[in-house]
């Protein structure tokens, strides 16, 4: 009974530290992210050992790097806010020859993250650093052969440059590299 009791005296004062900081909700949207860029880096070094300046796929449907974020300020230094992405991205090429598709892939990637804010956290407009490191679960699919795999690795994501806008709803983009894409965008909510 006293373990219960602890336990509940413990969640209501985590639910309580929770409500007294500040939260953000993020959905943003990003252009090449690592699998992207794997993929590009495969199909140019595949061309250029066969001799052929083009391949013979090409994309039929882009989606993502698609992006939503939660972040949590520290009460005691409001510079720092920790938090976490769940990131979808998804590709498919199809045959120059008859325009069907050939292969695809999609992948979910799910990341702890920090963000640390150069200037003042009360400004309107903000400068920040962003980095994190997650799990990535791809599942690559060859629409020939019908036939899927699943590969999971780590991921990384590195924004040395990221720009803010606002206050209760701001705009943001971010330059770096990583699962979120090499340049990305979008809006956060204060909860």
């Amino acid at each position: 009974m006293k373990k219960i009791i602890i336990i509940f005296v413990a969640i209501i004062l985590s639910l309580n530290l929770m409500n007294a900081q500040k939260q953000r909700l993020s959905i943003g949207y990003g252009v090449y992210g690592l699998e992207d860029l794997f993929l590009t880096l495969s199909f140019l070094s595949s061309n250029i050992s066969t001799g052929t300046v083009e391949g013979n796929t090409d994309p039929s449907c882009i989606v993502g790097p698609l992006t939503i974020s939660y972040h949590r300020v520290l009460e005691l230094y409001e510079r720092f806010s920790f938090g976490g992405s769940l990131t979808y991205d998804h590709y498919k090429y199809a045959s120059r020859e008859n325009n069907k598709d050939v292969f695809g892939f999609n992948s979910f990637t799910l990341a702890p993250e920090g963000k640390f804010k150069y200037l003042n956290p009360e400004n309107k407009f903000n400068i920040y650093a962003l980095i994190g490191m997650g799990c990535t679960v791809l599942f690559f699919n060859n629409y020939k052969d019908k036939h899927t795999d699943t590969i999971g690795h780590l991921n990384l994501q590195f924004t040395p440059l990221g720009l803010e806008y606002g206050r209760n709803v701001k705009g943001f983009l971010e330059l770096g590299v990583g699962y979120k894409g090499i340049i990305s965008g979008g809006i956060s909510v204060s909860l």
